[in-house]
């Protein structure tokens, strides 16, 4: 009899704790993961013109990278040639997205950019050069050096975001 009332204790909470554990996994995903979704999904709603077009095309970067880092991982060195080459007239072309006075809501850029001119369009260069090196990386076949000048292109999004974004 005993026995039986200590396993029937047990799997009281055995299920008691699950539930617990359940309902908390579920509250998580509720507070803090949807809504970080959320905001990725819609941080570009309410953006117009130049403030829309650059958002859409730090988007498509952000995407590449990705496709950059799949390729990277299956050594489908033609797709990273292709991605790279793909990325190069938005930095050619990222200078011009930046006219005085767009930096309003929703534009994550922040007032340094236009205040430190020459730091931006150095950082912009820095991101050029970087894309130039990865795509003769990929040309080259040499596994290494793609590696080496992904991070680096990596490093240049990073460091300018944390200069220059919100």
């Amino acid at each position: 009899m005993t026995l039986l009332f200590v396993s029937a204790k047990y799997l009281f909470m055995t299920k008691y704790l699950f539930t617990f554990f359940a309902f908390i996994a579920v509250t998580f995903f509720a507070l803090v993961v949807l809504p970080s979704a959320e905001h990725a999904a819609y941080a570009h709603q309410g953006a117009t013109g130049i403030v829309k077009e650059r958002m859409d095309e730090f988007q498509k970067a952000r995407g590449q990278m990705k496709q950059i880092r799949r390729a990277l991982e299956s050594r489908d060195f033609t797709a990273i040639a292709a991605l790279s080459e793909d990325m190069m007239p938005w930095a050619h072309n990222m200078a011009e997205a930046f006219p005085e006075g767009s930096d309003i809501a929703p534009s994550e850029a922040l007032p340094a950019i236009w205040q430190d001119k020459a730091g931006f369009a150095q950082a912009i260069s820095e991101y050029g050069d970087a894309i130039t090196a990865l795509t003769l990386a990929a040309q080259s076949g040499d596994n290494d050096a793609i590696r080496t000048s992904y991070k680096r292109l990596g490093s240049t999004c990073k460091s300018c975001h944390s200069t220059y974004r919100q």
